[in-house]
């Protein structure tokens, strides 16, 4: 990717607007599910991007309040993956935005029939016939497999390519169904969204399914920046055996990475040995969090 064309960003003020946990007498809820409120400063202005929206948006739409942000102030929404505990609050935030036309990013798998299987089939996904009603609700999806600049500064890097070896297997059994034919799930069609600094980068991710190492190095390699100024999101190691935490924490160390502010499914084990690693450069994330960069 030409850095030149690609731009750079000027500052990045994220807020956690959904999380697992929330501040105690804060007046903000917590819910399994992530959204950040992320304001993108560049030389032409200000944008706000929507990361995710939670499993529902009654909660969302809630600490949007207290935390006084209009949704009609976000200029776009990025969707990191179909899980709905990232995609749930998709339509009524739409409709309470009251606006047409808000570009949705994500991968052209969104709205796969994903399902799981214990403790009894469920399905885990937005669903084939979402894409209608997130278009009725104002939003205008742009589906894309490839990396895809969304402002200066700021691009969805595209699906990942093959993962490092000790990430090669994803810590969540799930499956989809394509054409009626069930398949394992390979999880690799989720997103991150990189942001592109003086510094360095920000990468923003929602689960991590495809591994957040894996997930580091693609964003390097799209982007030609090896500086990485923070990482951010979940990683899903709840499910993790101890073995591959080590690795991860290790790895991340090793990238250099200046921040690590994670929550919703990281895991506790992951988390402390993360606060280990980093110190004070470690956030955990909660409803009302605000990071800058």
């Amino acid at each position: 990717m030409d850095l030149e064309r690609a731009g750079r960003l000027t500052g990045v003020t994220i807020t956690v607007v959904i999380e697992d946990m929330a501040a105690y007498d804060s007046g903000l809820l917590g819910q399994h599910g992530i959204a950040l409120l992320i304001c993108c400063e560049s030389k032409g202005g200000t944008k706000r991007i929507l990361f995710d929206t939670g499993q529902s948006a009654a909660p969302l739409l809630h600490n949007m309040r207290e935390l006084a942000v209009d949704p009609a102030s976000v200029d776009m929404v990025f969707l990191s993956h179909c899980h709905l505990d990232h995609t749930g609050g998709l339509v009524g935030f739409l409709e309470a935005a009251g606006k047409t036309r808000i570009p949705i990013i994500a991968h052209p798998d969104l709205f796969k029939q994903a399902f799981v299987t214990e403790p009894g089939l469920r399905s885990i996904g937005m669903g084939p016939g979402s894409q209608d009603a997130v278009q009725q609700a104002g939003g205008e999806v742009f589906l894309s497999r490839q990396p895809l600049p969304i402002m200066p500064g700021a691009l969805s890097a595209g699906e990942v390519g093959d993962a490092v070896p000790f990430e090669g297997t994803p810590t969540l059994t799930s499956y989809v169904l394509s054409q009626g034919t069930p398949a394992r799930d390979s999880l690799r069609d989720e997103v991150a969204l990189v942001l592109i600094l003086e510094q360095g980068l920000v990468v923003v991710s929602g689960c991590s399914h495809p591994g957040i190492v894996t997930t580091m190095e693609h964003a390097m390699k799209v982007t030609g920046v090896t500086e990485i100024l923070g990482v951010v999101g979940g990683l899903h190691l709840v499910q993790a055996d101890s073995g591959r935490i080590d690795r991860t924490v290790e790895a991340i160390r090793d990238s250099g990475a200046r921040r690590v502010c994670v929550g919703h499914c990281t895991g506790s084990e992951a988390e402390m040995r993360l606060r280990q690693a980093f110190g004070e450069s470690f956030v955990r994330l909660q409803s009302g969090t605000v990071l800058e960069f």
